[in-house]
């Protein structure tokens, strides 16, 4: 796998030398494409030793930007081996950011990442759970609570978007107003956190393949 990527990697170098000799001519990246790389071991893609991979090549609407990028083979479902305009060498950059933004973004380990933002969404769901109790306290019922009423501002957010995972925390209010659950899908694993009026002082953390469907319970 390292030796394919190696030889991915010096393709993207001719490709950038390619480039930058055509945009002299040109004026302008617009119009470029690997048709027009003469280079002898050149080629765009890869399929051999179980890895299949191809460069990517972008070029922005007004010519001023390109990028060109391929998902390493090592860990082709997060990390991309890129390079764009500007750039003297090729870096690894997150290949979701790449084919979103056209931009080579630093890859970022995303179990470091994903177990930030868990830990940020953890400590929001624990607030609403601490705000619907004393909701109930004051008005009897958990019936009309209202999360966005909550007391506690600042970095408190019910959602969390990053370019590979989306997600919020719900909250579902029995009808009769007697009992709720506060669920929260964690980006890392296939578990969920779940908070109910019965969940004592410990959240449940359970198998979103098991996860029962009983408003009031968050066990299986």
């Amino acid at each position: 796998m390292f030796d394919i990527d190696d030889k991915m990697i010096n393709n993207l170098l001719i490709i950038q030398k390619a480039v930058e000799i055509y945009k002299e001519k040109k004026g302008s990246y617009a119009g470029f494409s690997f048709d027009l790389v003469r280079a002898n071991g050149f080629y765009a893609s890869v399929d051999e030793s179980g890895c299949s991979s191809k460069i990517q090549l972008a070029i922005s609407p007004d010519g001023t930007k390109y990028i060109a990028y391929f998902p390493t083979c090592m860990d082709e479902k997060k990390s991309s081996l890129c390079i764009e305009n500007g750039a003297e060498k090729g870096m690894t950059a997150d290949t979701l950011i790449a084919q979103k933004e056209y931009h080579c973004s630093p890859y970022q380990d995303p179990t470091i990442r994903f177990g930030d933002l868990d830990k940020k969404m953890f400590a929001n769901a624990m607030i609403a759970w601490d705000e619907i109790e004393r909701y109930k306290k004051a008005h009897g019922s958990y019936q009309g609570f209202d999360v966005s009423n909550t007391n506690n501002k600042g970095s408190f957010s019910l959602k969390l978007n990053d370019a590979d995972c989306s997600n919020e925390i719900k909250i579902d209010i029995a009808k009769d107003g007697k009992s709720y659950r506060i669920t929260y899908n964690f980006c890392l694993n296939n578990k969920m956190l779940c908070m109910s009026n019965n969940s004592q002082q410990q959240p449940a953390i359970v198998e979103k393949k098991v996860f029962s469907s009983v408003t009031e319970k968050c066990s299986f």
